[in-house]
């Protein structure tokens, strides 16, 4: 390529991979499209062999492969320099240049990246493969040539590997190659094909149940278990089994095998079956062929026969030598025709008597006897009495004596030409109308047999003629439960009705469509009804669409189970079904506990099928006539109707309770997921009326169950009715108490405990409720964090903590650290917006040292992407990170060396007993002591005593916060003691 400039710009400019490779398996050269594509220099690739770039390809297996002409380009896989494969179509060349052997490698991205081209690709090449047998079905006259054509072809244009005719051993019990072309033909040697067996392959059983046998993954079907390895060997990934028919009954099978799984889809099935039925009706051909040619030997006696009474026949009838034309017997018909007498022509030949209008008819005649010794229905123009009229003549080629002659019957057409021409015209005109109508159309008899149908029909049905659909019938092709309807319909047509029907049709292939068919009674000139006629359309697409449409809108899409709508109506329809029998019935609401730490930790994919799993479950642990439904997330219902007790509720809900305790296993790379269930029970009518209250209430007691430690159910109560009352009069409160300022921020003070300053304080929420008067955090916080409430509150924690470090920035220009709880559903939430957060502190001229964020243990445990992401962007502003309640919940500790803490708070539970449990006091001592080792420091809370005091200084604590030093004050009261510390 270096050498010529004009070639070397033309592969510069090809947008393939071009790649010269040496004897040595050492690249040579390359062009821009191929050392780019790969993310090479040329310089770097030419520094790599042909092993460096593909993933499965070394230099002798290439040079091994480029002297092999498949049908199609090999793929293989290229390998990019950042280690990424991506595959192929490879074309190889081995030439000799200088007396050495170079392999020349061009390769091109595969089809593959465009799925539709890749089909296309395909089925052109199985239309030409159709195409070309379709062709010499035509013009081959010898049957024997039929097979090897059939197989050369599959191989050659249809794209297939290899390619086999299979026919019947002598004593019919098994199947024996006769025919095999393409790549691995040495697989049939020795091949056993069984018809008997009780577990037949494909071919087997494709010849016994005379059926198309496709197997889209041949390594992973049992069916072809047996062949497995050789099939391995050779390729193949895909094969297809085609009976041949001959006579309506197998006569022989295609085989063909492709390189790629799934290669045979709907399209590829349909030419593949069409070849082989084009393929049996040349053998049905042939057949015919062979009675045609019997009917003319008969045809010849018949005629011979028939010649000694030509004087009786309405035809002229007129036997002449072969040699000369002239008349040597003719009878009254001809006469009549000629308008001559018996004298005139016997004697004469019949070109003197100008009875042909083209003599050299005649001629033609005689030679086409003298070769076959028959002429039959030749249309020619007789110069008559009438003048000139077409005739169809026969002749035969007889011995009298020891002459040949010729008995020549002329029968006159003229009345005939003239009625079918016309007739032929009509026939073009409606001919070309129906078949060219995209719908069916049909003419059925009032006795419901079938008089037209137009290749749209036959399309429909699957078959290829009317007469196949004249043997089923059409009521053969209609579902079982649409005939009787079909036939009220007709009735009612041949009535004198017009009307509209939709049913159902399997076609010959086993294609089920939604038929929709319009029809009207047909009058013969006399008004009475003879048929009727349809007009019928495919609308399974629409049924489809509408069934579709049905099932997203009742059932869910991940499950399967029936949605919150199709559980309502279910609901509804079992509570007026207990109305009538008088019996029970029963609601479960089922909860996964903690489900959302599945799809936090191990994502939304593994969670799905943790939900799937899950619904199999409580399916199985029911009766047939239950409802399980899914509401939404992980909650889930259970409808029980017709009851006599509860205690098949208690077994059931137990049963499906201990069901979905048993570990989970929804993928390879995760172990076993351990989750549990909560559920609450309500009976109707005793717990409600109708379907709303059931669910409510159940809901309810699904709820108790989770406060009395999950993993158990519940049955609702009125208790249950009260609490549930008396939270959402508190969850109202607090929405009013958001707008009406009843929250306020108090400070409790951080003191150093070695000189026992003032140096930080905790920024905690009070409610001073009108009426309940201060109602603590812990009542309210969780309901806030359940209801998202726990936002617009954190959101005003953040404002009036950063409004009153910006006032107390003036007393304290050496700073005052102002710790802000943040929980973990605002860190969790898309809403928090810290955009808006960090403005603020620009606002008020803070820096971000002025505040502490307070997270607990289980935010840094559970921290998925976006809550890291959000922490980070937290100590980029300079906020420093605070431990809170420290020790209380979770003891792995590998969390400290992937986040930046500045700061652990001992909970209180270990400060309190510190004077009188070592225990504790040995707890706290530990912790203080790993914080400094990993540079944190460390604040106690909860100190209430000197005592305290002591023991947590003597231990090197380096803040504390409690009541000895300051319960927490308004923000007030808090500047007066920054004023008079």
């Amino acid at each position: 390529m270096a050498g010529d400039g004009d070639l070397r710009a033309f592969f510069e400019t090809l947008p393939l991979g071009f790649y010269v490779i040496d004897g040595g398996g050492r690249i040579a050269d390359a062009n821009h499209h191929g050392h780019t594509s790969l993310g090479y220099t040329r310089a770097e690739l030419l520094q790599l062999g042909v092993a460096d770039i593909t993933q499965d390809l070394d230099h002798a297996t290439v040079r091994k492969r480029s002297r092999v002409k498949p049908a199609l380009p090999p793929t293989c896989l290229m390998r990019h320099k950042s280690g990424a494969l991506h595959p192929v179509d490879a074309h190889f060349e081995v030439r000799a240049v200088d007396g050495h052997d170079t392999l020349f490698l061009l390769t091109q991205e595969p089809d593959a990246a465009n799925p539709a081209q890749l089909r296309l690709r395909r089925l052109t090449k199985l239309y030409q493969a159709l195409s070309e047998i379709n062709q010499a079905i035509v013009r081959m006259e010898d049957e024997t040539r039929l097979f090897p054509l059939v197989c050369q072809v599959a191989v050659d244009l249809g794209g297939m590997k290899m390619a086999w005719i299979g026919r019947p051993s002598a004593d019919g019990a098994r199947l024996e190659p006769a025919m095999a072309y393409g790549s691995g033909t040495a697989y049939l040697d020795g091949i056993e094909l069984p018809l008997a067996s009780r577990q037949p392959g494909p071919a087997a059983t494709a010849w016994q149940e005379a059926r198309n046998v496709i197997i889209n993954d041949f390594q992973a079907s049992a069916a072809t278990r047996p062949w497995h390895e050789a099939a391995a060997r050779y390729g193949w990934n895909s094969s297809g089994s085609f009976p041949i028919l001959r006579g309506g009954r197998p006569f022989a099978l295609l085989g063909v095998y492709h390189e790629r799984v799934g290669a045979f889809d709907e399209a590829a099935i349909a030419l593949l079956d069409e070849m082989a039925r084009d393929i049996a009706f040349a053998l049905d051909n042939f057949d015919r062929a062979r009675e045609h040619g019997k009917a003319i030997a008969a045809l010849r006696v018949s005629e011979e026969k028939f010649s000694k009474i030509f004087h009786n026949s309405p035809n002229p009838i007129s036997i002449s030598r072969l040699a000369d034309g002239v008349v040597l017997e003719a009878n009254e018909a001809f006469m009549r025709a000629t308008g001559r007498g018996r004298d005139e022509v016997v004697g004469r030949s019949t070109l003197d008597l100008g009875l042909w209008a083209q003599p050299e008819e005649r001629q033609a005649i005689v030679a086409q006897l003298r070769a076959h010794e028959r002429v039959l229905n030749r249309e020619v123009i007789f110069l008559t009495a009438a003048g000139a009229q077409p005739f169809l003549v026969s002749a035969e080629l007889i011995a009298l004596g020891e002459e040949s002659c010729v008995v020549i019957v002329a029968q006159d057409i003229s009345s005939l030409k003239q009625a079918l021409a016309a007739l032929h015209d009509q026939k073009q005109f409606l001919d070309s109308i129906l078949e060219h109508e995209p719908e069916c159309v049909k003419v059925v008899a009032p006795n419901g047999e079938l008089l037209q149908m137009n290749r749209a029909g036959l399309a429909m049905l699957e078959i290829h003629s009317i007469e196949e659909a004249r043997r089923v019938g059409l009521t053969g092709f209609i579902a079982p439960q649409h005939r009787k309807p079909f036939a009220e319909f007709h009735q009612r047509v041949c009535a004198g009705e017009s009307g509209t029907l939709e049913f159902l049709v399997r076609g010959k292939n086993g294609t089920d469509r939604w038929l929709e068919t319009h029809a009207a009674p047909l009058r013969n000139a006399y008004g009475n009804i003879t048929g009727l006629l349809g007009i019928t359309r495919d609308v399974t697409a629409k049924k489809r669409s509408e069934e579709l449409i049905w099932r997203q809108a009742n059932f869910d899409l991940l499950t399967g189970l029936p949605n919150r709508f199709m559980f309502h109506e279910r609901l509804e329809h079992e509570i007026r079904n207990t109305q009538r029998s008088g019996k029970m019935l029963a609601l479960i609401f089922l909860d996964l506990d903690d489900f959302k730490a599945v799809n936090d930790t191990l994502g939304h994919a593994t969670g799905d099928r943790v939900l799937i799993d899950a619904a199999q479950r409580i399916a199985s642990c029911v009766r047939t006539s239950d409802t399980v439904a899914r509401l939404g997330g992980d909650e889930f219902t259970v409808i029980l109707p017709q009851l006599h007790d509860t205690t098949d509720v208690d077994r059931i809900a137990a049963a499906i309770i201990a069901r979905l305790k048993e570990p989970f296993a929804p993928a390879e790379d995760h172990g076993a997921i351990f989750l549990s269930a909560s559920a609450g029970i309500t009976v109707y009518p005793a717990d409600g009326r109708d379907a709303d209250s059931l669910l409510k209430n159940a809901d309810q007691a699904m709820y108790a169950a989770k406060q009395r430690g999950r993993n158990r159910f519940s049955y609702f109560t009125p208790a249950l009715q009260v609490q549930a009352q008396a939270r959402q009069e508190l969850l109202g409160d607090l929405r009013r108490a958001l707008a009406t300022g009843q929250l306020a921020l108090h400070f409790q003070p951080i003191v150093d405990l070695a000189d026992g300053r003032l140096v930080k304080a905790e920024a905690l929420l009070r409610w001073q409720h009108p009426e309940r008067g201060l109602i603590s955090a812990g009542e309210f916080i969780p309901l806030a964090e359940e209801t998202g409430l726990i936002l617009p509150l954190g959101e005003f924690v953040f404002q009036e903590a950063t409004r009153w470090a910006s006032r107390w920035a003036a007393l304290r220009p050496q700073g005052l650290q102002v710790g802000v709880n943040i929980s973990p559903a605002q860190l969790h939430s898309d809403a928090l917006d810290l955009d808006a957060w960090f403005a603020r502190l620009a606002q008020l001229g803070l820096p971000g040292t002025c505040l502490v964020a307070e997270i607990t243990e289980s935010v840094l445990l559970e921290a998925d992407m976006d809550v890291a992401e959000k922490l980070a962007r937290l100590r980029a502003a300079g906020l420093q990170m605070a431990i809170d309640d420290f020790g209380t919940g979770y003891s792995a500790l590998s969390y400290l060396k992937h986040f930046p803490v500045e700061y652990l708070k001992i909970d209180q539970t270990f400060v309190r007993d510190l004077e009188t449990d070592a225990h504790d006091r040995a707890l706290s001592d530990a912790i203080i002591v790993m914080a400094h080792r990993l540079g944190l420091k460390v604040i106690a809370e909860g100190v209430e005593t000197e005592a305290q005091r002591s023991l947590l200084a003597a231990a090197g604590c380096d803040y504390g916060q409690g009541y000895l030093f300051s319960r927490p004050v308004p923000g007030e009261e808090f500047e007066a003691l920054l004023k008079n510390p």
